[in-house]
């Protein structure tokens, strides 16, 4: 029915519930949460919607009335390990896409290393089948950067690159409270 399908949902603070995945609801959880007086719309779209009865500017962001507590960790994933490792191979810099990457342990499984965000890299499929099951060390390779957990904020700051054309300018405001948007 419109173009704009997401509407970004603020904590009742005026932050994001999350910034990496960004919290959104469907434009029709938005109008139900401002209708229902649950959610107070912030900032709009220049689309209306319309009933018998009402017409409605349609939100494109709203904030919840009540706190919610919510939990600011990152969620270890497949997309998250590989945004917060620039979408390139750790081991011989090759940028590629999600579907040319894979996922190397750095201390294989095999030898007691944990799937985690601190044992694992994106990795190119020519450097896996080189390192095998061996530590970087043995295989004679150097990782660029060792593997962290990084915090919510930075995997969402990294993400921007890679979805700006999501990113409605209305929402701006509400995400980059950390820190500038860099543009390069």
């Amino acid at each position: 029915m419109t173009e704009h399908s997401k509407v970004l949902l603020l904590n009742a603070d005026y932050l994001p519930m999350s910034t990496y995945p960004l919290s959104t609801i469907s434009w029709k959880d938005a109008i139900t949460g401002v209708l229902s007086n649950k959610m107070n719309p912030v900032s709009f779209y220049e689309q209306f919607i319309h009933s018998p009865s009402i017409e409605i500017q349609l939100p494109s962001v709203v904030a919840l009335n009540k706190y919610v507590n919510i939990r600011r960790k990152a969620v270890w994933s497949r997309t998250a390990i590989l945004v917060r490792d620039h979408y390139q191979c750790q081991y011989c810099s090759s940028p590629l896409s999600s579907k040319d990457l894979t996922f190397d342990h750095v201390i294989p499984k095999s030898r007691g290393g944990h799937t985690n965000w601190s044992n694992i890299v994106a990795c190119c499929s020519s450097c896996n089948i080189k390192k095998a099951n061996r530590t970087p060390d043995e295989a004679g390779m150097t990782l660029i950067k060792q593997p962290y957990e990084p915090s919510a904020i930075e995997l969402f700051t990294r993400s921007i690159r890679f979805s700006e054309n999501s990113i409605h300018p209305t929402w701006l405001d509400h995400l980059y409270w950390e820190g500038e948007l860099n543009k390069n």
